[in-house]
């Protein structure tokens, strides 16, 4: 359980507003359908608009789409513990809901599993738009929403045409011109330093999650929102669950999260090789801004969507384009926590998480290179292959290798002794989640653009003066305290969540609900508290009552709906010392 205030911003600028979060909400129990079978989806029979056919359209002309469907979705069947997925008449499997311990991400989330067959789902639910993934041993699905009003496409993905992966022992991106060292926060772009006596380092017990920067160019949010209907906050939402349900499946202890999601300024070329160089390059000019945005907000990993089809190259990939590629295969060096996933690839195929795998020190199944670890190999069983495992049959599963996991339905494992890449996962994970660490007391004052999304934490005290502009998604978490300053304005359309995390346990946070829910999203507990799709305890963690009486202090609210406006450069904080308060570039 956890203190919790949600946030939709409606017609109100919060101005001048400085809260500190408060007490216990009391929980209902699960709502339970009729004992009728419920279907996911019902047939469309309305006319869809001119946008709505230009996706469908987009969708249906993609190499990778084998078929398709259009349909309604009543999101209330999220509130379910089984859900029959109606995807096409000849394929009707039944999830059970599925408890991944955290999904990562600020949306609800319901993610689930075939009950006697390989296969399971994930679906990021943004009011009645519904992202999903289903994959199984019988084909790989896909969801997208069309518009705001329940109707949607199921596309069934033909996984012979995804392109390959950039990243193996014979070609793997060039030695970086710049080999950055310092671990702490840099003061590049005026951003305040870690080190300083103003910010306390955190225990290593705090870091409970490896926290992932995305920045995406401007190519691949138009593709995603033409080709695929979603918001990058949706897109991006579901590549992060459906990681963290592979992590589930397989037994890997760790779970990732948002940390800060982002438009970067430069473009993406025709070559993945040099767009991931210069990503991970730190001084040549382009992307450079990244590296200062993790060191700020604490990012582990860094990922760059592109929305570019990285066309055959004689240096990169002579064969064809590529879904992704990353810098491999040394986990204990956070300079090679660095990779690029394509837009169309990032979820319909795993690129998302696989080319984290590959920062992490995972190698594919055909690559029999031992280092660092000699069994760290996906694997293909001819029934299925796990999410390291590349070439194009058969589908590739939520899952990684692991001998120790039985495939569903019958005593076949997952994986052998030589490859068994959630081991190398488990023996990486601590120091993946070290590489930048939660500060103590922070100022973060960003203005946050339409569909970006910030996830800031703090050990004792997290000051906010951001502009969260219409479309942007603000989550703020402190250990003890999180105070909205003079300064912070959330416009017309944007959504917050704000939570006090007094403990960290394990791979989820020990919590208690707050007692102030502001137009909150409804979420649906079960018997146990936990809450399908939101982020809170396992019910494997052990729940505390925790109380703060603290009083808010009282703020105006205004009725206007104002642009993003410039911010201050320096701010006093609440001990007084001064801190700088970063300002992304934007192209006009």
């Amino acid at each position: 359980m956890m203190n919790k205030i949600i946030y939709r911003s409606n017609n109100i600028l919060y101005r001048q507003l400085s809260m500190i979060l408060l007490a216990a909400v009391i929980m209902v129990g699960l709502n339970q359908l009729s004992a009728q079978e419920k279907f996911m989806f019902s047939d469309f029979t309305g006319t869809l608009d001119s946008k709505q056919n230009s996706v469908v359209a987009n969708l249906e002309a993609k190499s990778t789409t084998k078929r398709s469907r259009i349909v309604e979705v009543d999101v209330d069947i999220f509130n379910a513990r089984e859900i029959k997925v109606n995807l096409f008449d000849d394929h009707t499997p039944m999830l059970q809901f599925q408890d991944i311990g955290r999904s990562g991400v600020t949306l609800r989330t319901w993610t689930g599993n075939f009950p006697e067959d390989l296969g399971s789902g994930s679906f990021v639910i943004n009011g009645n738009r519904v992202s999903g993934h289903v994959v199984s041993i019988h084909g790989n699905f896909e969801i997208f929403p069309l518009g705001d009003e329940g109707v949607h496409v199921v596309v069934e993905h033909d996984e012979n045409a995804f392109r390959s992966c950039g990243t193996d022992a014979m070609r793997i991106p060039a030695a970086p011109k710049e080999k950055k060292e310092d671990k702490g926060n840099d003061n590049d772009m005026g951003l305040p330093d870690h080190n300083n006596s103003a910010q306390t380092r955190s225990v290593s017990g705090d870091e409970c999650f490896i926290r992932v920067i995305v920045g995406y160019t401007s190519l691949a949010q138009t593709e995603t929102s033409d080709d695929f209907g979603r918001t990058m906050i949706e897109h991006i939402s579901l590549a992060i669950t459906e990681s963290n349900q592979g992590y589930a499946n397989s037994d890997v202890d760790m779970r990732m999260e948002m940390a800060y999601m982002y438009e970067v300024d430069d473009n993406e070329t025709n070559n993945a090789c040099n767009d991931v160089d210069d990503l991970q390059d730190t001084n040549d000019g382009k992307w450079d801004d990244i590296h200062s945005v993790r060191n700020f907000y604490d990012g582990d990993m860094v990922c760059l969507i592109t929305g570019g089809l990285y066309a055959a190259n004689e240096d990169c990939n002579p064969n064809g384009g590529l879904c992704g590629i990353a810098f491999a295969f040394d986990y204990t060096d956070d300079t090679n926590m660095f990779q690029l996933s394509e837009y169309d690839c990032a979820t319909g195929n795993f690129t998302f998480a696989h080319e984290f795998g590959h920062t992490q020190g995972a190698r594919h199944d055909n690559d029999n290179t031992g280092t660092p670890f000699s069994y760290a190999r996906g694997y293909n069983q001819g029934t299925f292959r796990t999410i390291m495992a590349v070439c194009c049959s058969p589908t590739r599963v939520n899952y990684w290798s692991n001998p120790d996991i039985d495939f569903p339905g019958c005593s076949c494992a997952m994986g052998t002794s030589s490859r068994d890449n959630s081991r190398a996962l488990d023996v990486g994970d601590f120091t993946v989640a070290h590489h930048r660490t939660t500060p103590g007391t922070y100022t973060t004052g960003v203005n946050l653009a339409s569909d970006e999304w910030l996830n800031m934490q703090a050990a004792t005290l997290l000051n906010s003066t951001n502009d969260a502009s219409s479309g942007s998604l603000l989550q703020l978490k402190s250990f003890t305290k999180v105070i909205l300053k003079p300064g912070f304005n959330a416009f017309t359309g944007s959504e917050g969540r704000f939570y006090i995390a007094p403990t960290c346990a394990g791979t989820s946070y020990s919590l208690t609900e707050s007692d102030q829910d502001i137009d909150a999203a409804e979420r649906v507990p079960d018997a146990d508290g936990y809450v399908p799709g939101e982020d809170g305890p396992s019910k494997r963690s052990q729940q505390t009552e925790s109380k703060n009486t603290q009083a808010a202090d009282g703020g105006s609210m205004m009725t206007e709906d104002k642009p993003r406006k410039a911010r201050a450069q320096a701010e006093q904080n609440a001990d007084g010392s001064e801190e700088r308060k970063p300002e992304k570039k934007k192209m006009d």
